[in-house]
């Protein structure tokens, strides 16, 4: 049997943030008597408290900004590999000698689910099971369509295809 595993997707980089995070610099330990107290800071940067309940999910660390898109991003990723096992067939030339082995493939899928490129990134050792991989890309072509909500008008995952005799 067929199997791919979604462990080895891997995505487009991430783009750069358009605003570098801000660095915060501790001030040098000094005498409390030459301190002067510092003016109240302005009512709109109030405790955190003051200015209502935050918008981030417990546990997120402080960093809730991108959660939905992560999810999202790996929601879809999931969705590609589910398509996939869909297409899946085993040679019957490979079964009949037994043979097994993991193909790894690279495939890129533009916004409307199009295949782009395929191509075999890892030889599972039997050239009649590296065209069965790149057979069945060809097979599951078109994917399901890029998310617009993921923002990108491409995507380029790595998946294994595993095939072994049950």
């Amino acid at each position: 049997m067929t199997r791919v595993a979604a462990t080895e997707i891997f995505p487009d980089p991430p783009l750069p943030r358009k605003n570098p995070p801000e660095i915060v610099r501790s001030e040098p330990a000094v005498k409390a008597a030459s301190v002067a107290p510092r003016p109240a800071a302005p009512s709109s940067a109030a405790s955190p408290a003051a200015r209502g309940p935050s918008k981030a999910k417990a546990g997120a660390g402080g960093k809730a900004g991108n959660v939905q898109g992560k999810a999202s991003l790996s929601t879809y990723q999931s969705r590609l590999v589910a398509h996939l096992r869909r297409f899946r067939a085993y040679p019957s030339a490979a079964r009949n000698k037994r043979i097994e082995g993991v193909a790894r493939v690279s495939i890129t899928i533009e916004r409307s689910g199009r295949v782009t490129a395929a191509s075999l990134v890892g030889s599972a050792g039997h050239s009649v099971l590296d065209r069965a991989a790149i057979a069945m890309v060809r097979r599951a072509s078109p994917f399901p369509p890029i998310p617009a909500g993921l923002g990108r008008s491409q995507i380029t995952i790595r998946a294994p295809i595993r095939f072994d005799i049950r």
